[in-house]
């Protein structure tokens, strides 16, 4: 009689892994700063998905035969959304972009 156990992935590396590295380098080439190290979590509360409302409203007039004029207006509220934490100034507020400084 022969027996297989099944085993997990876990050995080969680890599970829920989801670490981006960023290097800012200088214009001689060289390291500008230390490496930021982006890492996504879930806290305790279960994954929400993220909802955003889009409004956009656009106006074009014409002045003359060679003058157009248009104005623009764009809206986007959302919930839910992921954030952002500098780990490298954990003394600093979240944010929902990944900003360069």
């Amino acid at each position: 009689m022969l027996t297989h156990d099944t085993i997990t992935m876990d050995i080969f590396g680890r599970p829920l892994d989801q670490t981006a590295v960023t290097t800012t380098y200088g214009a001689n080439g060289a390291p500008a700063g230390p490496v930021g190290l982006t890492t996504f979590a879930i806290g305790n509360a279960p994954l929400v998905l993220p909802r955003s409302s889009n409004w956009t409203l656009d106006v074009t007039r014409q002045i003359s035969e060679h003058i157009h004029v248009t104005a623009k207006f764009l809206r986007r509220r959302g919930t839910d959304e992921f954030a952002f934490i500098n780990t490298l100034a954990p003394a600093a507020p979240p944010s929902l972009l990944p900003l360069p400084s």
